[in-house]
């Protein structure tokens, strides 16, 4: 293993000789160094975080100022058609900017355009706060100087695990790289499916714009911007890792600690099968970590006869794994998004006026909402994770910054809950009604988002008013607390919406809506009172229950560190009881979790719900400072999550036995990472604790490392397991190439799509073999190239958009198939394709005879008699070439 492990480290340092490496570093550091002084403003009460967050911000906000200006929504609409109402909606959302300006295309002159205008501006900070930033600098060179080293050798070592990899192959990662192809190739936003002939991409593609940025810059292959985009993603989490966890627990130790247990530590799934194979008899010294199976821990059984499983991804396994999905791109937002509510707990007013005074007051308002907004850009479901984070930090906020006064809630606390049911009873009906809109065969999809948009903004502009004049210069009176965090979280979540309208109005959820199941036999108490709650609704109360074995498989760590904060924290409260009721008290303790147990039914769930409800009591009676009331918030939001994943789950096209696949992915994967922040922090507490003996704390902070230390066992072994697999005399050289592998293996494909890359420009459609599941070969000109397939994986579509192409699928065969040229004319003037690409695929798929025909009638725009492919063109394409 040390022999491993120091070849890993070897390997690791030879990436800083890798020019393309070196050249992405400089951008960011280049980029980093741009967005400072605005950092260091916006964090005006941090202590590394502010450093930190530069890495992201000076990436995210120049995509995001090339998208907007950029986006053309106003094409779209032009595409699809509109009634009356739903044009009138559209031109008033165009006229005041909330569809974007499409006044300059999205190159990479426009990228460096915005750059140099960002560089002066910044040049004007360095002179005005150049003394602040440096003060602050040698007040935490230490910490600053770790997390730079950090983030290096984190760059390295993810770019070391894709040099090492078999490319950019199985899976999702296809759909990935043509997701990423076509953000890098295309001109005009917002970007075009690859996958479809028609449509932009209606998926989160906010990180595949931020990833395509950086290869625009640095004009990388994409071949080869995949895996530095990989490995990027990875390195920007471990370094906010270590800023977060340094703020929350201002030592380095306790920083390195945060880093571990959130980007790299795994679960415990490699320990226990290392348990197994130590205590087989007889014994078995072939030990193999199955590397896959550590992601598919809880299976939800039974249903009929069948065993489902599902997806409980964590940080590494994604890293290693290295789909370039949305839920792994998000992860460094959703840290920058935690430091910003961090640093908004730190200020010492309550209300708008605790952001600051003046512009900057409003310039950091602007800044939380376009965060927010990103989010959801960028995954879905992280921004549903933040919206009742940030509800929390506002409640909590104001909570204490009114001292505690449970009180002071009362006066509007009955006017609020009015308020609030009102709101919610008209949001269901309007979201109903959208849903209804969204999916009738002749409305457009803009017309369902505009739906419940124009409403909102209404809203919005009113709550902004109202929030505006309560808390204006710190007027607002500390006995309207809860109305003072509810007004300021919907003035935020309007902006939010305001700054990436031309998202939201171009998307639509491919959610539907069904009658929600009704509880199996000897359902808990819990599920009998949310039966009486049916409607049809995008939220569907679960079937399944998790396993404890499976649950502490995946979550053991966690919960053992949460349970022992929590009972620490119980600690002061009991001991002001009399010794004779400090065992009453610890009965009510258990109490509570039998009362959750006869609620919920199951002892995960019983065990959370207990968590839920002795947190807040443990966090009452502490001192409060910023880092336990974030710690507290974050805590309790992720185990409300946990919580609800073991009752609900959001209705998706994956079927009654998958039901909570998706669910327990997306939301476990954010959970993970909040956890994982805080635990640094719940330990150094229990160390810390003075209700505990010396040899007391030992221990409990002992098991905790020696959990920690079983969950690291996964990156280490799997680490060590594809270094020594990978065979240079089949895979080559290592490099970051990630298409060796298909000039290895498909030679004639490989090198069609070189001359395509040159040859062609994006939105041109070609026409090859479509997919009709995932996880195939198919659609893999698209994929590599600027063309869009007339279809590529059908299946995945189906996803995206909420309906199985069939017509599509059916005309796409028809055009290869067919002998009747008239039609198939027909059919490639219907879908707008421009190239007829004829390779491997097409000839196993597809007869010889039909295939021959293309040779009659279209004109031969590329051909390898080597490899057998042929690329045929379309008399569009000939009279629209210039």
């Amino acid at each position: 293993m040390i022999h491993c492990l120091t070849e890993c480290l070897s390997k690791t340092l030879q990436v800083f000789a890798t020019p393309i490496c070196l050249e992405y570093l400089a951008l960011f550091y280049v980029l980093s160094a741009v967005a400072l002084p605005l950092s260091h403003r916006l964090f005006n009460r941090s202590r590394i975080a502010w450093f930190a967050a530069s890495r992201l911000l000076g990436l995210s906000s120049l995509t995001y100022l090339a998208w907007f200006l950029g986006h053309n929504g106003r094409a779209l609409t032009a595409e699809r058609g509109a009634d009356a109402s739903g044009g009138f909606l559209r031109g008033l959302s165009t006229w005041i900017g909330l569809d974007g300006l499409g006044i300059v295309p999205y190159r990479a002159w426009t990228l460096y355009a915005l750059l140099a205008a960002g560089a002066i501006l910044s040049a004007w900070a360095y002179v005005r706060w150049g003394g602040e930033i440096a003060a602050r600098f040698r007040r935490r060179w230490k910490a600053i100087v770790s997390a730079e080293i950090v983030f290096l050798l984190v760059f390295a070592f993810g770019c070391m695990l894709r040099m090492y990899s078999d490319g950019i192959r199985n899976y999702e990662k296809p759909m990935d790289f043509a997701f990423l192809n076509s953000c890098i190739y295309t001109h005009e936003l917002p970007p075009p499916d690859p996958w479809r002939y028609e449509g932009p991409i209606n998926y989160y593609y906010g990180g595949y714009l931020q990833m395509a940025t950086a290869a625009k810059m640095t004009a990388a292959a994409p071949e080869v911007a995949y895996n530095l985009s990989v490995a990027l993603v990875f390195a920007l989490t471990a370094f906010l890792s270590f800023a977060l966890a340094y703020e929350l627990a201002p030592r380095i130790r306790w920083a390195l600690l945060g880093v571990a247990t959130v980007a790299l530590m795994g679960n415990l799934y490699a320990g226990v099968q290392i348990w197994q194979y130590a205590t087989a008899a007889p014994l078995n010294r072939n030990l193999k970590i199955d590397w896959w199976a550590a992601s598919r821990v809880i299976h939800d059984t039974p249903l009929g006869d069948k065993d489902y499983e599902t997806i409980n991804e964590f940080p590494f396994f994604s890293w290693f794994h290295a789909d370039l999905h949305p839920h792994m791109m998000a992860v460094p937002f959703l840290l920058l998004y935690v430091a910003i509510l961090l640093n908004l707990l730190k200020a010492r007013r309550a209300g708008l006026s605790g952001l600051g005074r003046g512009g900057w007051k409003w310039a950091r308002l602007v800044f939380m909402a376009w965060a927010l907004g990103s989010l959801a850009m960028i995954n879905g479901f992280d921004f549903i994770v933040a919206i009742p984070l940030l509800a929390a930090v506002l409640l909590v906020r104001e909570w204490w910054k009114a001292h505690g006064r449970i009180g002071a809630w009362a006066p509007n606390l009955l006017l609020v809950s009015a308020v609030a049911l009102i709101g919610a009873t008209w949001g269901a009906w309007r979201l109903r009604a959208m849903l209804a809109t969204a999916y009738s065969p002749d409305a457009a999809p803009w017309t369902a988002a505009l739906g419940l948009l124009t409403p909102l903004l209404g809203l919005g502009a009113l709550a902004a008013a109202v929030a505006c004049g309560a808390t204006w210069r710190g007027k607002a009176r500390p006995t309207f607390p809860l109305a003072t965090a509810g007004l300021e979280w919907v003035l935020i979540v309007f902006v939010a919406v305001v700054l990436v309208a031309p998202f939201f109005l171009n998307y639509h959820a491919p959610l539907a809506t069904r009658p929600l199941s009704r509880p199996h036999s000897g359902a808990s108490v819990a599920e009998a009172v949310l039966s009486h709650f049916q409607r049809d609704a995008l939220i569907g109360i679960s079937q399944f229950r998790s396993g404890p074995a499976e649950y502490l498989t995946m979550w053991g760590t966690h919960l053992y560190v949460l349970a022992v904060y929590v009972f620490v924290s119980l600690l002061p409260l009991v001991r002001r009881l009399a010794p004779e009721k400090r065992l009453f008290a610890w009965c009510a303790v258990a109490a509570v979790w039998l009362g959750c147990f006869v609620w919920e039914g199951t002892a995960i769930a019983a065990t959370l719900m207990s968590l839920l409800l002795l947190a807040p009591v443990g966090f009452v009676v502490q001192r409060k400072t910023p880092a336990r009331v974030a710690a507290f918030v974050l805590i309790t939001i992720c185990i409300l999550i946990l919580l609800c994943c073991e009752h609900f789950y959001i209705r998706d096209v994956y079927g009654r036995g998958l039901q909570r696949m998706n669910t327990l992915f997306k939301f476990f994967f954010a959970s993970w990472v909040l956890i994982g922040l805080t635990i640094p922090f719940c330990l150094r507490f229990i160390a810390r604790s003075p209700d505990l003996a010396a040899w007391k704390r030992h221990v409990l902070v002992l098991g905790a490392l020696a959990l920690i230390a079983a969950a690291m066992v996964y990156p280490t072994s799997v680490t060590c397991l594809r270094i020594r697999r990978y065979l240079p005399s089949v895979s080559g050289p290592p490099d970051l190439d990630g298409m060796r592998y298909l000039k290895r293996e498909q030679p004639g494909d490989w090198a069609a799509i070189q001359w395509l890359r040159s040859h062609t420009s994006s939105g041109e459609v070609v026409l090859e073999a479509p997919g009709e599941r995932g996880y195939t070969y198919h659609g893999r000109i698209a994929e590599h190239t600027p063309l869009r397939a007339v279809l590529g994986w059908a299946g995945h579509e189906s996803i995206w958009r909420g309906e199985y192409p069939v017509t599509i699928v059916r005309d796409a065969k028809k055009m290869y198939s067919s002998l009747d040229m008239g039609e198939v004319e027909s059919l490639l003037e219907k879908h707008g394709v421009d190239y007829v690409y004829v390779g491997r695929l097409e000839k196993q798929e597809f007869p010889p005879a039909a295939l021959a025909k293309f040779r009659k009638t279209l004109p031969i725009a590329y051909e390898d008699s080597t490899h057998g492919v042929i690329i045929y063109t379309t008399q569009r394409a000939a009279t629209e070439r210039p």
